[in-house]
């Protein structure tokens, strides 16, 4: 009567530990997985001091190959 009762304790303490177990590696690689990308590489620079024409005196048209649009992002 004792080694049937040892027998079922250990058996449901095996089948309860794999399940715990399995939960426990399901949670560990979800929360590896929502990291996220890695951060973006950025590069600074020291900003300097330098001369501007404010004003340039011509005669023509004037008209951009290329453009963008410069905002800030927070």
């Amino acid at each position: 009567m004792f080694v049937r009762i040892l027998f079922v304790v250990i058996l449901l303490a095996a089948i309860f530990g794999g399940i715990f177990g399995w939960k426990h590696h399901i949670a560990e690689r979800a929360a590896a997985q929502a990291g996220g990308p890695p951060p973006a590489v950025i590069a600074a620079a020291q900003a300097r001091s330098e001369t501007w024409q404010s004003y340039l005196q011509v005669v023509g048209s004037l008209a951009a190959v290329a453009g963008i649009e410069v905002t800030s992002e927070v």
